[in-house]
């Protein structure tokens, strides 16, 4: 590239190479698929898919064009186009890459390589990856080492034990046991780890370096950054069919001795998940993201018509959630779905165009799309594909349950067991629903088993299924799904404390929280006032706090404690246009500290005139001492010549809705005080 463009492409794998991988594949991508659902769906019921996640951590580690490839699953591609015609704009570039010839992540890249795909650094990962990790330093430093040498041509991205201790990984996540050069970090010893407890280091190795730091248990994140003569090296070996195998060949073939390897380790604040395979894992992570913490990675900045609320739970714009009477706790309702009154949903999502009855209580649960729940239901830790039904006055509690596409129970059922698996299709040695009405009700379609599941894996014949619903179910089960899972220990809430808040927030009765958050804050500004400005510190922290819980943006928080501050005990309608002016002056002084830590930035102090201007053009009859104020700002250094220079030139806010509203009133009369902005600012480019 030339100039000082930064330009950084990203291969993304959305294919598994072997058959076991497959199983993997879906459940990574959703519990629930056939061979008419589209792959790649999700882990949120059908409101974002891994793929979006993904794709946004990239984004914001300032990847400018993804290659999406695959081989055998066409059935992808539909998904994939959705995907590029959402993210793509014109500074990323997404581009759907496919051939049957592809076999390994190594085909792959030598395949792009060939057709002259890949120009400069690039990052390669998974499609069943979900992180947060920033990975501006790692590129940095990938950069100025390459600036220095080509012979730079590998970063990999591991997780230390600490944080690799998280539930996120499973016993699939690959782990290595590294020597490192200690002030460079440049991999000088590199070994996948066995389940012996020893290690064997060549004395060689041992001799040709003075000091070397080992590490054990370190987890592969399924995120390498390369260099452009990483391709090259691909494409010059054939037997280079990973990443693991191309940093063993750089290390151990002669050939090529001299190429340098190196490793970043992530922050251990930082989220990442690979090969989601069991009930407790799916959980936790659905969790960490309702609890953000895998911001930026959550459903509100991906899906702009999804919206956070302080109870920690997603509603889509398009949903209907009865806030009068019923309760959510950490839980996601999809696009056009909705639910009756007195319902309680915990720690559940809900996909699209989902319909939840009246008094219906939801427990941990995954409920892809189109799913009917009728009146009085209850169900606990339950994976609903699917077209199912539940019918009314039903309950299913499991300690993990699977009920497959298009299948139907109730009326009246009543389940509960440690493993339930229900499909519509008939398979050896299982029962059919309408078998037993007295547990699965008079209208149950589809076949049972329950328990004993190993002889079940044994038996079933799997051959009739295009993505096994069995052969996914036993994964699940073979991977811890004994446990109801870990979902809420994640949060540590109990039953009470989340009808507690749920109540709290019921009794609230409204949706815009932008208005609970402006209250909060005034709240805090007047009762620090009443005690006597004794601390700021615990102000802000106070402040911050409301921030967080309402999700309100850096912006928000300077408008509303700009708009505060000024109208405290000062309401501009009861009182004349010079009294406000002084007790305003007053104000500002007296909480000088509180301003400048707000006014930190020129875009903050930007913000504050804008809202400053908003305010006087709301309450003309303030305009004529609009220079006054402007100035006082000024002498008093809350802002600064660039800030209003900035000011001058940016549009007022134009959110008022008035007739004959004029939002330029406040610039005319401040015309004087503006030029004189201007012009203090040339003569300062002249002294420069």
């Amino acid at each position: 590239m030339s100039g000082d463009t930064v330009h950084l492409q990203a291969i993304v794998v959305c294919e598994s190479f072997s058959r076991s991988d497959d199983d993997q594949f879906e459940l990574a991508t959703m519990f629930i698929t056939d061979k008419q659902s589209p792959p790649l769906t999700s882990i949120a019921g059908g409101a974002l898919s891994i793929l979006d996640l993904l794709l946004q951590n990239l984004i914001s580690n300032g990847v400018t064009e993804v290659f999406l490839c695959y081989a055998r699953n066409k059935l992808h591609e539909a998904h994939l186009k959705d995907i590029k015609s959402k993210f793509e704009t014109s500074s990323l570039s997404i581009e759907l890459v496919h051939s049957v010839k592809y076999l390994s992540i190594g085909d792959i890249i030598r395949d792009l390589e060939g057709r002259g795909k890949i120009k400069d650094h690039f990052i390669v990962t998974s499609f069943d990856v979900i992180s947060n990790c920033d990975l501006t330093t790692a590129l940095e430093q990938h950069r100025k080492r390459y600036k220095k040498s080509k012979l730079n041509v590998l970063t990999a991205v591991f997780s230390q034990p600490l944080s690799a201790d998280n539930p996120v990984f499973t016993a699939a996540t690959q782990k290595f046991n590294l020597g490192l050069e200690p002030l460079t970090n440049q991999i000088l010893w590199f070994d996948s780890q066995s389940s012996s407890s020893k290690m064997t280091i060549e004395l060689d190795i041992l001799n040709a370096y003075s000091e070397m730091t080992l590490m054990t248990n370190i987890y592969d994140t399924g995120l390498w950054i390369c260099s452009p003569e990483a391709a090259h090296l691909f494409v010059d070996n054939f037997d280079f069919q990973d990443m693991t195998q191309f940093v063993r060949g750089v290390l151990d073939n002669e050939e090529i001795m001299g190429q340098m390897l190196h490793a970043h380790c992530i922050e251990e604040h930082e989220f990442l998940s690979r090969c989601l395979q069991s009930m407790s894992q799916l959980q936790t992570v659905s969790s960490m993201i309702m609890q953000r913490l895998t911001y930026p990675v959550v459903p509100d900045i991906i899906d702009k018509q999804i919206t956070f609320q302080p109870i920690g739970s997603y509603f889509h714009q398009n949903s209907n959630f009865d806030w009068s009477h019923s309760k959510s706790f950490q839980s996601l309702l999809g696009n056009n779905s909705s639910t009756g009154s007195d319902c309680s949903i915990k720690f559940t999502v809900i996909g699209e165009n989902c319909k939840i009855g009246k008094n219906v209580k939801l427990t941990r649960c995954f409920i892809s799309n189109d799913v009917t729940i009728e009146d009085n239901c209850s169900l606990e830790n339950v994976l609903i594909s699917r077209n199912c039904t539940i019918k009314s006055d039903s309950t299913i509690h499991c300690g993990l349950g699977f009920i497959g596409q298009k299948c139907s129970i109730g009326p009246q059922a009543n389940l509960k067991s440690t493993k339930l698996f229900i499909s519509l299709n008939k398979f050896e040695n299982s029962i059919a629903c309408s078998e037993s009405s007295t547990n699965f009700g008079t209208g149950a379609n589809g076949f049972f088993c329950e328990s004993n599941i190993k002889e079940l894996k044994d038996r079933c014949s799997l051959d009739r299924y295009t993505f096994s619903e069995v052969s996914r179910f036993m994964r699940i089960l073979d991977n811890h799904g004994e446990t109801p899972g870990l979902l809420e220990s994640s949060g540590n809430f109990s039953d009470s404390d989340v009808d507690d808040v749920a109540d709290d927030v019921a009794q609230m009765a409204v949706l815009d929280y932008h208005e609970v958050f402006v209250s909060e804050v005034q709240d805090s500004i007047e009762r620090n006032v009443a005690e006597g400005l004794k601390n700021v510190e615990d102000l802000i922290l106070e402040i911050n706090a409301s921030k967080f819980a309402y999700n309100a943006s850096l912006t928000d928080v300077v408008q509303c404690v700009i708009e505060c501050v000024l109208n405290l005990d000062n309401k501009p309608s009861e009182i004349d246009r010079k009294t406000w002016f002084a007790s305003a002056q007053k104000n500002l002084n007296q909480f000088r500290k509180l301003m400048l830590h707000y006014f930190n930035s020129e875009a903050s102090q930007l913000t504050a005139v804008l809202t400053i201007e908003r305010m006087f053009n709301d309450s003309p009859q303030l305009i004529p001492i609009s220079p006054n104020l402007m100035l006082f700002l000024y002498q008093s250094d809350f802002i600064s010549e660039e800030a209003f220079v900035k000011w001058s030139e940016s549009d007022p806010y134009d959110d008022q809705e008035a007739e004959g509203f004029d939002r330029m009133a406040t610039r005319v009369k401040c015309k004087e005080f503006i030029d004189f902005m201007l012009q203090d600012d040339e003569e300062d480019d002249d002294d420069d």
